[in-house]
């Protein structure tokens, strides 16, 4: 089966299951949620410039402000080095699902920014005091996080997607997915009624959602600026962002009855995404009056190169035997585009 057609089940699948959790939650690489995660920024750097919420693109000199507007760097008056070598933010998390409250904290610690800006001095004639060149790196977006949905459900399961899409089907038209739960029996067949059905429709189910992910957006930067009679400072920064993300989703549903002779089932999912790209950014700060700074920059749209993931999944059902023990049935679905 070609990856497009299998990135277009998974997508109708998991957008079914996000109706039935009443949460965002798609677990697919290459598709809008990858491209809305990967397009927003939050900008980290140095204490100064997170501590002025980023506020400085009229400000300058401060090396965080060149993702910002470039011509930050122009009012550099010396060299310096810069190092940030631990950000740490903490998070509270709570979500509420048929009337259970599950609340998850998280704390975040990463290496912020690292760098520097050499200044050179110019002949002062022209008007042209200085040219700044800077190098090193700011964390655009950092992706640590984890949550966790949990509560009990009366009328509806992950199955019911499922059965959604594979009634009116034959055996040899069920897709991966589709087969993975036929495979570990949370799908079977009434020959008698000609028709698909689930040991998991209209049960009384605790469901559950763990998700865990990790890894950050690192943007290397090279900056040019300059110094015009210290009122108006230019710049650029050529960036390149490199971007790692790995999330691990763990879905489960168990039979609070105790009379199905599965008891319950788990969907673990695993993506790693790799991929590099470049950006250029221009800017410009101007100072007619001493107390007066005006800032503007463009920034390009960041192009991306090949995107390298990497997608497993697997479900697993279990079967008790009256003992307090039992049997597992697991299958596995890599896709590696």
């Amino acid at each position: 089966m070609q990856i497009n057609k299998r990135i277009k089940i998974m997508k109708r699948l998991f957008i079914a299951a996000i109706l039935l959790l009443g949460v965002t939650a798609l677990g697919m690489a290459q598709d809008d949620i990858d491209a809305f995660r990967f397009s927003q920024s939050d900008y980290e750097g140095t204490a100064r410039f997170m501590g002025a919420g980023g506020a400085f693109s009229a400000v300058g000199a401060e090396f965080s402000a060149l993702n910002v507007n470039p011509a930050a760097i122009g009012l550099y008056k010396k060299s310096e080095i810069t190092f940030t070598p631990l950000v740490i933010s903490i998070y509270n998390d709570n979500a509420l699902y048929y009337g259970h409250n599950s609340r998850t904290s998280n704390v975040k610690y990463s290496l912020a920014n690292a760098g520097g800006v050499f200044r050179i001095g110019l002949n002062q004639e022209n008007g042209w005091k200085a040219i700044q060149l800077g190098f090193g790196y700011n964390r655009t977006c950092d992706y640590n996080n984890q949550y966790r949905i949990e509560g009990t459900s009366h009328n509806s399961s992950m199955m019911d997607a499922y059965l959604a899409d594979i009634q009116g089907k034959n055996f040899n038209g069920l897709n991966d997915n589709e087969m993975l739960a036929w495979k570990t029996w949370m799908l079977d067949y009434d020959s008698v009624n000609n028709r698909f059905y689930s040991p998991f429709a209209g049960k009384s189910l605790h469901q559950k959602l763990v998700v865990e992910s990790s890894g950050a957006n690192d943007e290397m930067n090279i900056s040019l600026g300059a110094n015009y009679n210290d009122q108006l400072f230019i710049g650029a920064t050529i960036g390149v962002p490199v971007i790692t993300y790995n999330e691990k989703t763990r879905y489960a549903e168990a039979d609070e009855s105790g009379l199905n002779y599965i008891s319950s089932f788990l969907i673990t999912e695993n993506l790693r995404v790799r991929t590099t790209g470049v950006n250029l950014k221009l800017g410009i700060i101007y100072q007619p009056v001493e107390f007066v700074r005006i800032g503007a920059a463009f920034h390009t749209p960041s192009y991306f190169g090949r995107v390298r993931n990497n997608y497993t999944r697997t479900m697993t059902s279990f079967y008790p035997d009256g003992n307090g023990s039992g049997t597992f049935e697991t299958i596995t679905l890599s896709i590696i585009p």
